[in-house]
């Protein structure tokens, strides 16, 4: 028998954290990069724990990678549209699902679903205030008018005679985002550049913000397309979202 039919045919047993069974087949269990080794050598009846995953956020994800596999592997293979349209219907989730299927994502390693779903927590933020991101996501501002005010009025007094408003970004917001580019402009521009794992460190320190502050920065670079520092929030932080969230 070849190695594609019997990983068609092959069974792998997964258990849930909350204790619930999945029999799915060997070709779709793969796409758990994390327990990938542990699929190749995993005896026949043997269960693999998935300790950070409920029964229903692997149900989930069972359902995707079987989506994407048998669209793979079909002789009639769904068009690139019709597993798109699928995949936009499929993440149309409540808050805390969704949220839970990024960390989930994270934690096995299926990098393709957690790409949709960092680009659909991204989507629904695009070109939103920071007041409707807090809003939609019951995010509580724990900065005082008064800070806010001290800190636009120090970005005031530094260009004075070059003020360009920035009218959807606050004078805190702006001073972080103010420190990144002049960050990375130095960094590309000196002699004695950094180096890349230096730059790496620099910005893991850079988005380790409160709650507030990160959505913030999320929506000002989104409002000021900075595609970098997006990245960089998206890149570092897109696994750890669900805990900066307080859901009804």
């Amino acid at each position: 028998m070849s190695d594609r039919v019997e990983s068609s045919t092959k069974k792998i047993t997964l258990t849930s954290s909350d204790g619930e069974i999945f029999e799915i087949e060997k070709t779709v269990a793969m796409e758990f990069k994390t327990i990938k080794n542990l699929i190749e050598d995993v005896v026949d009846n043997n269960r693999i724990p998935i300790p950070k995953v409920t029964g229903k956020i692997l149900a989930l994800i069972v359902e995707y990678c079987k989506k994407h596999v048998n669209a793979v592997n079909s002789d009639e293979k769904s068009s690139e549209h019709d597993l798109k349209t699928w995949d936009a219907e499929f993440v149309q989730l409540d808050h805390p699902v969704l949220f839970d299927l990024i960390s989930a994502a994270s934690f096995l390693d299926i990098k393709s679903l957690y790409d949709l779903t960092c680009k659909t927590v991204a989507d629904m933020m695009n070109g939103k205030t920071p007041e409707q991101i807090r809003a939609m996501f019951n995010i509580v501002n724990d900065y005082s008018p008064q800070e806010e005010e001290e800190i636009l009025n120090l970005i005031e007094d530094v260009f004075e005679d070059t003020r360009i408003p920035i009218s959807e970004v606050t004078g805190r917001i702006l001073a972080k985002v103010i420190e990144y580019c002049k960050k990375h402009v130095e960094a590309e521009s000196s002699d004695g550049k950094p180096s890349e794992d230096e730059l790496k460190k620099w910005d893991a320190e850079f988005v380790k913000v409160d709650k507030p502050t990160l959505f913030d920065l999320i929506s000002a670079a989104n409002y000021l397309d900075i595609k970098s520092l997006l990245d960089l929030i998206f890149g570092k932080r897109c696994r750890n979202l669900k805990r900066y969230f307080i859901f009804p």
